[in-house]
This record gives C-alpha cells, sequence and structure tokens, in this order.
C-alpha cells in the first residue's frame, strides 16, 4: 500500500504534458468541497460548539461561511501555541501547550473535537488524545483526528524536493523536528474505540483526478499549498477518523 517514490517519480508526472481541465479556482473549490476535513465541519447537527484543536492560523473557521451549506451556527473555539492569523472569526481562543495545560476551556462541554495535523505533535499522541477527547464531549459528541500515516516517513526528503525545483512544505516526516511519531490507521482507530468511542468513518484522503490535476497546476505556478497536498494525497499520506462519543 505504502512506497517510496523518487524525486524523479515526482517530478516527471508534475511535468507530465496531460491537459489541464480545470481553472485555479475550481480546483480549489473541489478539492477542499472533497476533504474529509470539511465534510465533517459541514454536517455537524445544527448549533454544535467545536473545539478546532491545533488550530494554526484558524482556517477552519472560513468554512462556517465558504462554500455550501454555510454554517454560521456553529460555536468554533481553537487552541493553539500561537494566535492565528485567523482567530478572531472564532468565538473563543486559548493560547496554551496541550503537553502541560491541565484546564483547557473550562465550562464548556463541546459537541464536536476537530483536530488536524497535530496528534503527531504531542506527547503521548494518540492514546492521550484519543480520552482527552472524551473527556470534553458530550455524549454522542464527534471526534474528527487526521494525520500523518507511515506512509509520510517513505517520502524524499523535503530540501530534494525543491532541489528539483517542486515547491512543497514538509513532505518526509523527519524533516520537522516537532513530530513525534506516526501510527498506523488501524492503531489509531483501536485507540480511539478503547477511548470509549464508536468509528463511523477512517480512510484515506484520496482523489486521483484531483491530485493529478493539483501536482501540474502546482508545479507550473510554483504553489507550495497544490504541490505538497497533491503529492499527500496519492501517497496515502493524509488518514484520518470519524468517531462518535457512546
Amino acid at each position: 500500500m505504502f512506497r517510496s517514490p523518487s524525486v524523479q517519480e515526482i517530478l516527471d508526472e508534475a511535468q507530465s504534458q496531460a491537459p489541464s481541465t480545470l481553472q485555479r479556482e475550481t480546483l480549489e473549490f473541489l478539492l477542499n468541497d472533497s476533504s474529509p476535513r470539511v465534510r465533517f465541519i459541514k454536517s455537524l447537527p445544527v448549533g454544535s460548539k467545536v473545539l478546532d484543536l491545533g488550530a494554526g492560523e484558524g482556517s477552519m473557521a472560513i468554512f462556517k461561511q465558504w462554500l455550501e451549506p454555510k454554517r454560521p451556527d456553529l460555536s468554533m473555539y481553537a487552541l493553539a501555541l500561537v494566535k492565528g492569523s485567523h482567530f478572531e472569526m472564532y468565538d473563543g481562543y486559548e493560547l496554551k501547550d496541550f503537553d502541560t495545560s491541565e484546564s483547557l476551556f473550562p465550562g464548556i462541554q463541546f459537541d464536536a473535537v476537530y483536530t488536524s495535523n497535530f496528534v503527531e505533535h504531542i506527547e503521548g499522541g494518540i492514546d492521550r488524545l484519543s480520552p482527552w477527547a472524551a473527556s470534553q464531549l458530550k455524549s454522542g459528541g464527534l471526534l474528527y483526528v487526521e494525520g500523518p500515516s507511515v506512509g509520510m516517513e517513505m517520502l524524499p526528503h523535503t530540501a530534494d524536493m525543491i532541489a528539483a525545483g517542486l515547491q512543497v512544505s514538509t513532505m518526509n516526516f523527519f524533516d520537522d523536528l516537532t513530530h513525534r511519531r506516526t501510527e498506523t490507521l488501524e492503531r489509531t482507530r483501536e485507540a480511539i474505540e478503547s477511548a470509549g468511542f464508536f468509528i463511523e468513518q477512517s480512510g484515506y484522503w484520496r482523489n486521483r483526478f484531483l491530485e493529478g490535476e493539483a501536482l501540474r497546476m502546482g508545479y507550473r505556478e510554483g504553489e507550495t499549498v497544490l504541490t505538497t497536498l497533491s503529492i499527500w494525497m496519492k501517497y496515502l499520506v493524509e488518514q484520518y477518523v470519524v468517531a462518535v462519543k457512546k
């Protein structure tokens, strides 16, 4: 299932003369509209209180108003080490270290906890995250966890990709020194189930048509996000689980 592609293999595909059928705006719309993380946010029950755990720049708050259905009914809260550029769009936020903070959002019980590319940065990984999320959620509350698969350990190194003319962010898992460890999808599911959740969905974010379009367009335009995302999709880097608290 997972394999280690060469830089040249990726570059050859990026330079392919296959015709592009999508405009940039359409491609970005389709990538976001088909992503499991956006589907999760858009499908939450009306009036849900949502915790964005490890919120980064706070881009998930944008989806309250962007793409259909618009969800102004959601109350969204962010946790991060530093304030992101979109944090004013949240209903509240805390700037704390998850590894060292004992009390986070006191008095709030959430309907949903969303986290993407966060679990690999924290002490204890999914074994710590899962019971913590359960403690923050109401009965019937929903959990979304997305993070790097073991396949990310097999990707070429970031510097080698950039040297070849491929503008990317983190490629090989070990290029980011704040990464602790990867988990298999099976192990992630087991840890979440052990914390009292029922798994509703799990898998890898993959779209063979869109990833090809994104790689060629990203290469032509020197665009980091499109190029990185296309490679992560093709090589099954982004794995996700959707679960409900029993």
